[in-house]
């Protein structure tokens, strides 16, 4: 399964189940659609907002799934050291990835917070 649909996957399963049973309403599905819809924009605006203070990371984390988790590890790419890189590859699983990450954020254009 691509990561990017992992966040949005449980929401899809719980539709189908409930087509299965044709128990949903017009009104449901298009709730059930607008929850869709705020999830994946809110990860749109999630990557356009980091990449102001951290433009390099998008071109590196391409996957959705995976940009929010490096995000939420990284926060501050100011204050990354060394060490969060084994946590990087963990996350990424690539040892190439996590300290591409790692150097692309002591050299960032970005803004700082």
């Amino acid at each position: 399964m691509n990561k990017d649909i992992a966040v949005i996957a449980p929401k899809l399963a719980i539709l189908n189940e409930y087509n299965a049973h044709k128990k949903v309403n017009v009104p449901q599905r298009l709730r059930f659609l607008n929850s869709l819809l705020n999830d994946i924009s809110i990860v749109l605006i999630y990557r356009e907002w980091y990449g102001y203070h951290f433009p390099e990371l998008v071109k590196i984390v391409n996957e959705n799934y995976l940009y929010a988790r490096v995000v939420k590890h990284i926060k501050n790419r100011k204050e990354m050291t060394e060490e969060m890189v084994e946590q990087l590859e963990e996350i990424v699983m690539d040892a190439a990835k996590a300290k591409a990450i790692y150097d692309a954020a002591r050299m960032s254009m970005g803004e700082h917070y």
